[in-house]
Order: structure tokens, then C-alpha cells, then sequence
């Protein structure tokens, strides 16, 4: 009797321990359960995390192709976005979402990305995934530090930069992070949204 008590007792902690939510990430917001109108910068990000023209930016090639936002809402269970932008170059934006059907990846390119232009779309993507490819984005985003990241890096005003500006962002549970990157930044991740959606811009 005693043996069946003591196997008991172990598999409801077991039960217990598996059903806990996840501790939240250091750096990440709760997402909001309601959205502000599409045309509010603050649609897609935080805007105590960000720099306000880089939130516009994302924030209008976002927009234009209607993606729905990581930060707010219950569109999206999880959820993990490259937004990848240069003026003279071409720009994409890649994202994979996972919600009730399952996963999927979506890639959209444009010939180049003007800020307050509108964009010309040269490319679209869109293709189901398992669920061991979806779930190999989070682990890179985790492996990589991005939960741990500042939104902007430290040394942003010291730095000379010409190149695409990157948005990476993520929703996972009850958590939405967003980081500001220099192209060269997280480029396993970088790689990994390109090679997921067939895009080869990098």
C-alpha cells in the first residue's frame, strides 16, 4: 500500500511539474490581450522598447502585408518574424507563426524598401511546416540569447552603420520580446528564416 501511495505522490508531481507555465523571459513583455487599431505604431511593438523611426519602419512594411501582430491579440500561439529592410536593396519580411492548423512559414520580398514609400512586392512565399521545424526556430531564438537581448544595442549611437536594418521579434506563451540587430547580428537565425522560406536576399 505504501509503494502504491509513494508512486502515486511521484506521478502527481510529475503532472503538476508539466503543467507550470514557463518563467518568463527577462526582457520580454507580456502580450497585451487586446490590440490597438492596425494604424497605431504601437499595432506591432512596445514603444518603451524601441527607437520611434525604426518602429515606423517595421511598423509600414509590416502593415502592408497585413501581418498580424506578435505583441497583442490571440490571432498567433507562437510566433517568430525577420523583418529585414534596406532603401537601395532588396527587403523581406519572414515569418513563422504557429496557431491553431499548425505552423506555417510565410516570405514576402520587395525590390527594396523606402521608408515612407510603398513597397514593391517581387516575391511571396507560403508553406506549411511540422512541428519539429516551427519548434527549431524557438530553440535557435533561446540558444542564441535573444530573450536576454537589449531591444537596441548598447553602443547604437557610437556605431556607423549603412546596411539593412533588422527586426527580429518573438511570441511565445505569455511573451513577446523584439530586437533591433545590425545585419551581422544573429545571423544562424537570419539564415534559418531564409532557408525556411526559400528566400536567398541575405
Amino acid at each position: 500500500m505504501r509503494r502504491y501511495l509513494g508512486v502515486l505522490s511521484i506521478a502527481f508531481m510529475l503532472i503538476g511539474c508539466s503543467s507550470d507555465p514557463l518563467p518568463e523571459p527577462s526582457r520580454a513583455h507580456h502580450v497585451r490581450s487586446e490590440c490597438p487599431p492596425p494604424t497605431d505604431n504601437t499595432f506591432y511593438f512596445f514603444p518603451e522598447e524601441t527607437d520611434g523611426q525604426r518602429v515606423e519602419y517595421s511598423s509600414q512594411f509590416l502593415a502592408e502585408i497585413d501581418a498580424p501582430s506578435l505583441s497583442c491579440g490571440d490571432t498567433v500561439d507562437e510566433g517568430y518574424r525577420i523583418t529585414r529592410l534596406a532603401p537601395g536593396l532588396p527587403s523581406a519580411i519572414i515569418e513563422v507563426l504557429r496557431d491553431r492548423n499548425g505552423w506555417t512559414v510565410r516570405g514576402v520580398e520587395f525590390a527594396h524598401a523606402v521608408y515612407r514609400e510603398r513597397g514593391t512586392i517581387t516575391k511571396q512565399v507560403r508553406k506549411e511546416l511540422t512541428d519539429a521545424e516551427g519548434s527549431s526556430l524557438g530553440t535557435a531564438f533561446a540558444e542564441a540569447g535573444f530573450w536576454r537581448t537589449p531591444p537596441l544595442p548598447p553602443n547604437i549611437k557610437d556605431i556607423s552603420y549603412d546596411g539593412p536594418w533588422v527586426t527580429l521579434e518573438a511570441r511565445r506563451g505569455s511573451s513577446h520580446h523584439v530586437v533591433f540587430p545590425l545585419a551581422s547580428s544573429f545571423g544562424s537565425i537570419t539564415s534559418k528564416f531564409f532557408d525556411m522560406a526559400g528566400l536567398d536576399i541575405r
